[in-house]
């Protein structure tokens, strides 16, 4: 239990955990999980989405960011290749990302009733 088999790598908690420990990605992987988590508790739990939110349209939602970070990546790699750097096509996609991310995430929060049409960014923080 506890083990995922793949290949000749056996992947398990504690295989996570070092990988994670080994690349310096502790805060940032806190982070992700605080955010998450709050989100998950806050908007769909105490803000009652389980009631609003069926089990097709919750395993809908991620593709349409899938696709674009697809396309971002793809375009960030012609990037990379026509200037010979890397760095525009790390900030073209951080830059999109997130902003796209936020685009989601505001527009997840007004179709589920938790955001009022027209909202401020800032009100997100404060309810």
């Amino acid at each position: 239990g506890g083990v995922f088999k793949t290949g000749g790598f056996r992947l398990s908690p504690h295989v996570i955990l070092d990988a994670v420990r080994q690349t310096g990605l502790g805060w940032a992987v806190a982070a992700l999980i605080a955010s998450h988590g709050f989100s998950f508790f806050h908007n769909y739990l105490a803000g009652g989405e389980y009631r609003r939110v069926g089990l097709a349209q919750l395993m809908m939602q991620p593709y349409a960011r899938v696709v674009v970070l697809h396309l971002v990546i793809i375009g960030g790699a012609f990037l990379v290749m026509a200037l010979n750097s890397p760095v525009p096509a790390l900030v073209l996609l951080i830059v999109l990302k997130t902003a796209i991310d936020l685009g989601a995430h505001l527009a997840e929060r007004r179709k589920l009733g938790t955001l009022p049409p027209g909202q401020a960014v800032l009100a997100t923080t404060s309810s």
